[in-house]
């Protein structure tokens, strides 16, 4: 690298003519400061290609504007003789300005397009030779595609650099760009662009479809008027046919709202060809409604469950208790006996019940929903209730479960007293319950053997 620090002056320094940072805002502050204390760091120039006594700033065009408003007569330099090539220039240009996120988007955008200009650039190379992510580089590369008016509301602050993207995507469509634009920063924003990006999508498919047809030798015909009510064609019945075997059997392709080909039939051709019933125009006008907002619905759905999935990504802070909160409302409105483990008497209203739940996060939420069950439980004041019943039933197993489990709850000796008392009695019945079985087997056997002599004699 070849490099020379001078003091050269102002009027000898030109700034370069495709600098790539274009806004020099604030240059009072600095200006007061050069005044003060000179320029701290240097800037970085080259020769000037036909003036040979002159120089063009690579880096620092700030600070000449505001050495100029100070009137300082000199700045210190620092004379890059290699980088003689525009694209070199620009490579470095981009690199100093990003190095210290000096650029915004529309001017890195349009610095990458100048690039781009150049023989032997594409995106991959930018991103290698600057340092930026490959992402990042085509990002900016479709941000360049904007118009003037766009570039300036995101300069502004006025839309964002994803809905910027969105204006670039759709930058060689007035109408589409005109809608965007109706519909930018309000809630109906995700669903223009869905709709807008389906269209684009089926006018594609249009496309490949009519190259398709054009191989088997047809073009789609114009929409019948009426269709499909009340035209001549009617859609071809469901059969499975490929589209060389529809074209073989003479039916009429047209271009669907996705851009694929459907199939059409005279009418007169159709097994059991009735004459259509001319439909009432309340009739026709309702079927169009319909599918107008079917349509819509179906793009709305896409809009609506990436909204969900948005949030399930990144759930609000405090959404989880909200939600949660209704089934905890509901327990202790079934429950009057466990009020009073929120503070609050069995005669609580359901608005005193939710108020006073919903003062509490997400986890006092859930712990107090799976105490609800076991905090003042009836079941619990009743000793046969403490283990296995005569019928086999155990009726507060999953309370004293919980309780022991995940409350770390310590039995005391009258609870201990409880369960063994059950315990011993359902071995006891169960004792009881093997002698009579043994008893009844012995019985049956004794009853064979006699049965036995019987025959015998």
């Amino acid at each position: 690298m070849s490099t020379d620090m001078q003091d050269i002056p102002l009027a000898k320094l030109e700034p370069h003519p495709h600098n790539v940072r274009r806004q020099l805002q604030d240059l009072d502050d600095l200006s007061a400061s050069i005044k003060a204390k000179g320029i701290v760091q240097a800037l970085t120039v080259v020769p000037h290609p036909t003036a040979k006594t002159k120089y063009v700033v690579l880096g620092g065009h700030r600070r000449l504007a505001a050495a100029k408003l100070a009137k300082v007569k000199t700045a210190p330099c620092m004379i890059r003789e290699d980088l003689a090539t525009p694209e070199a220039q620009t490579e470095f240009m981009i690199v100093e300005n990003t190095q210290r996120n000096d650029l915004s988007p529309m001017e890195e955008a349009r610095a990458y397009q100048q690039l781009l200009e150049l023989p032997g650039y594409n995106a991959k190379k930018i991103s290698e030779n600057t340092g930026r992510k490959p992402r990042l580089v085509q990002d900016r590369i479709k941000l360049a595609k904007v118009t003037d008016p766009i570039a300036a509301k995101l300069d502004s602050g006025q839309i964002t650099l994803e809905q910027a993207l969105v204006f670039a995507e759709f930058a060689d469509d007035s109408k589409a760009t005109k809608k965007l634009l109706d519909d930018v920063g309000s809630y109906n924003w995700d669903y223009r662009v869905r709709s807008l990006r389906q269209e684009k999508k089926a006018a594609a498919e249009a496309v490949r479809t009519r190259k398709a047809l054009a191989a088997l030798g047809v073009e789609p015909m114009a929409r019948p008027e009426g269709w499909p009510w009340r035209s001549e064609y009617a859609p071809v019945p469901a059969g499975g046919l490929t589209p060389a075997e529809h074209v073989a059997a003479g039916h009429k392709p047209l271009i669907d709202g996705t851009g694929h080909a459907e199939w059409a039939i005279l009418r007169s051709e159709l097994p059991d060809a009735e004459a259509p019933r001319e439909p009432t125009p309340e009739e026709i006008a309702e079927a169009e409604e319909y599918e107008r907002i079917k349509a819509g619905l179906d793009v709305a759905d896409h809009v609506r469950r990436q909204h969900l999935e948005d949030i399930f990504a990144t759930p609000p802070a405090g959404l989880a208790a909200r939600l949660f909160l209704p089934r905890v409302v509901s327990t202790f409105t079934q429950l009057k006996s466990a009020r009073g483990l929120i503070g609050l008497s069995e005669e609580a209203k359901p608005a005193d019940i939710e108020a006073t739940l919903a003062k509490l996060s997400l986890e006092q939420l859930v712990v107090v929903d799976g105490m609800a069950g076991v905090y003042n439980s009836a079941d619990l004041l009743n000793p046969d209730y403490w283990g296995e019943g005569r019928y086999g039933n155990d009726f507060t197993k999953g309370q004293r479960d919980r309780l022991a489990n995940l409350f770390g709850y310590q039995w005391s000796d009258i609870e201990k007293e409880a369960m063994e008392r059950l315990r011993l009695k359902a071995e006891e019945r169960r004792a009881r319950i093997e002698r009579e079985k043994a008893a009844e087997a012995a019985k049956q056997a004794e009853g064979d053997e006699e049965a036995d002599d019987a025959d015998a004699a």
